[in-house]
Order: structure tokens, then sequence, then C-alpha cells
């Protein structure tokens, strides 16, 4: 399955066909957007976006589904083939290719001879209102690193007193367990559950996620008395980074 990119088409199909010529491929081209004549539909004429053709393949005892595209459609893919004896090849394309980089896999089109003849290896994945995750899932990851960098100048108070107004939607009151034990109960800005670190910054939240470990890897920002939130709230309204010692990291398998 392969979705739009720099990457030409016909290159492509060079490079997946440079293999044994045992080999045999059916090519499918999916996207997200309106697609052209020849992208796979469904009967609603609905875009395919990875997951049928996938389930398709899987069903039809496809050995292997080689996802060719970013994470969206190596997310799709990989739902089709979680829990089959199908494996998944990625060749990372286009921006967003967060689980090849995390699992070491070059970008572009010499990803290739990986999907092709790479070892086989089992990761763990996570499951989100009936949705499989890699790398991670959750809101509010970014208000923990910050957006304004050390040298930017201080903002003015019609900045600060429009940010404190936008604050109470930043918010959550959630109870979170992590293998049936209650381990958070309160208001947070931000939750990650993560099976690999994920893109720039994210390493800190969960600095020792293995993305097969059998564990899920949970970060979320949980300040500890009233100065506490003081200096997560002054953070949150200057754009600054929060502190380590904010941030509350649990693991376990079950994250709920």
């Amino acid at each position: 399955m392969a979705s739009a990119s720099a990457v030409g088409v016909d290159d492509l199909r060079d490079a997946l066909g440079a293999g044994p010529r045992s080999r045999r491929f059916d090519w499918y081209e999916v996207g997200s957007a309106v697609a052209p004549a020849d992208r796979d539909v469904d009967s609603d004429g609905i875009v395919d976006e990875g997951d049928g053709v996938a389930a398709r393949a899987v069903a039809a005892g496809a050995p292997a589904v080689i996802a060719c595209g970013d994470d969206v459609t190596v997310r799709r893919c990989l739902e089709a083939v979680v829990g089959t004896s199908t494996a998944l090849g990625i060749v990372s394309l286009g921006s967003g290719a967060l689980l090849a980089a995390n699992l070491g896999l070059p970008p572009g089109l010499e990803s290739v001879p990986y999907a092709l003849s790479g070892e086989v290896a089992r990761i763990d994945v996570g499951e989100l209102n009936g949705e499989v995750f890699a790398v991670h899932a959750g809101f509010g990851v970014d208000v923990v690193h910050g957006r304004r960098a050390d040298d930017d100048p201080a903002p003015g108070w019609g900045e600060i007193a429009r940010e404190l107004l936008g604050l109470r939607h930043r918010f959550t009151s959630v109870v979170v367990h992590v293998d049936g034990v209650q381990c958070f109960e309160g208001w947070t800005a931000s939750l990650l559950v993560a099976n690999c670190s994920g893109g720039p910054g994210r390493g800190v939240l969960v600095p020792d996620v293995e993305p097969d470990d059998g564990l899920l890897d949970l970060a979320l920002l949980a300040p500890r008395g009233p100065l506490a939130w003081v200096q997560v709230l002054w953070r949150l309204v200057t754009g600054r980074p929060q502190r380590a010692e904010h941030v509350r990291r649990v693991r376990g398998e079950w994250v709920f």
C-alpha cells in the first residue's frame, strides 16, 4: 500500500521489484484526501486509507503487507495485521514517519531492503477508542515542552491575560489506572501513553520507553501542592517547558 510522497511511484515500484523474482506483489494506492480515479475506494466511494486493502491481504493469507507512506498509512495497515501472522514492512515516506524512526529504519527508498528481507520482530501496540497505535496517544503533550525559546522576549500583560483566560480549556479532570491500580485522580493539561519515544523532545517524557518490552509508558502533568501549581500555570502562560518534577511517570501493561 502506498500513499502520496515525494518519491515517485515508478521509483517505488522499481525498488520493490528489485528483489527475487519469486515475489509477487498486489499494488494499491491509498490516501485520506479526495482520490483520483485509480485510488482504491469502497462501495460507498470512501477512499481506502490502507486498512481495507491490508485487511483483505491478511484474509487472503498474505505473508506480509508493506506500507509505503507516513504514519497515517502505517497505522492503518498496522490495524489490519495486529494479532495475525502477517508481517508489516515499512517503507518510510513523507514527513510523519515516527514509528519507522523509532525502529531505526532509514527514510525513503533506503528502507525498502528492510521491508523486503529484514528480520521479523514483534513490537507492542496499544488501543485507544478502537484505534491501534504503536508510537503514542494522549492529549496536550506539547504544553509540557513549551512554545518559546529561552531568548524570546517575555510576553506582555495583554498576552498573559489572553493565555490565562484560555487555560480553562487546557485542563481536563481524569482518573487514571495502570494495571488495575488507580495512580492518579485530578486535573491535568497533558497526558501521554507511549510505546515509543515519538518526536523530538518526547523522549524527555518517556526516556526509557522500549517498543518491545510488553509495557506502555504513561507520563502526565501532575503538580503536587499550591506552589507547584503556580509554577505550572506560569510556565503554561509564558510558554516555557514544564519542570521534570511536575511530570508523573508510570509503566504497565494496561492504562485506562
